[in-house]
Parts: structure tokens; C-alpha cells; sequence
């Protein structure tokens, strides 16, 4: 049986970060959520997300288009610079797996305004976000 968590988005903006918590097992992907992202994927990305997978560890997929459409990358730790995944300033939509959730900032190296997002995220419109994301923290 599917464990689910409502998705709440939970904007917030402030100057300082508050403390890093740590939860696991907060959703889980479909199988079929799985494999679709796994075809879609280079072999030293496939490494990296099937070791996610198989060791239930923080992830998110981040996608160019509002509703989890068109093109996507797998991020597994803390990213500094989007410009490394080939996504600067194109996230549209999140989901966010055993984590609760993110921040992600304008500028590279976690830098210029954020938003703090719980759960996952449909349409980054909804935040002042969008298309406007260059690094991503885990919390």
C-alpha cells in the first residue's frame, strides 16, 4: 500500500534559514513513477536515482513545465548551481521524495531571494518563482 502526504505548499520567505530537519519516508514513488523517470535517464543519472530509490533517500524531480509536464531532471543532494544539471532558471513544478521538503534560491551558491516549499509543487507561479530557480537545498 502507497504511503501518501498531503502536499501542502507552505510559502515562506525569510532572511535567515531556520534549522535543517531531518524526516524520512514523507512519500513514495509509483512504480510506474519509477520506471517512467528511469527510461528517461543517462546511465551516470540512472546510478544516482536508483541508489535514491533503493536507499529511500532524499530526492526531488524538478520539471520545466507547470503539472509535472515536459522535461525533468532527478536531483539527490544539495545543488549549488542548476547550471550543472543543464536546468538554470527553468523549474517550473516539483516533487519532492523522503524529505520534507525545499528551498530553492535565484542564484547559484543558495544566493538572492528563496522560497521555502513543503511537499511538492504543481506551479512555481504560485510562489513568484517561476522559471526563476538557480540552486536548491534540501531540508
Amino acid at each position: 500500500m502507497k504511503n501518501t502526504l498531503v502536499a501542502i505548499a507552505v510559502l515562506m520567505s525569510f532572511n535567515t534559514l531556520s534549522a535543517d530537519l531531518t524526516f524520512q519516508n514523507t512519500n513514495e514513488m509509483s512504480y510506474a513513477e519509477i520506471n517512467d523517470v528511469r527510461n528517461k535517464l543517462s546511465d551516470s543519472e540512472l546510478l544516482k536515482f536508483d541508489n535514491a530509490v533503493n536507499m529511500q533517500m532524499r530526492m526531488a524531480v524538478v520539471y520545466n513545465d507547470m503539472n509535472y509536464r515536459s522535461q525533468y531532471r532527478v536531483i539527490v543532494e544539495d545543488t549549488p548551481d542548476f547550471r550543472v544539471i543543464g536546468f538554470n532558471d527553468n523549474t517550473t513544478a516539483i516533487k519532492v521524495y523522503n524529505a520534507i521538503g525545499v528551498t530553492v534560491y535565484q542564484k547559484a551558491n543558495y544566493g538572492g531571494q528563496y522560497r521555502t516549499i513543503i511537499g511538492d509543487l504543481a506551479d512555481f507561479r504560485l510562489i513568484g518563482f517561476n522559471d526563476d530557480t538557480s540552486s536548491m537545498k534540501f531540508f
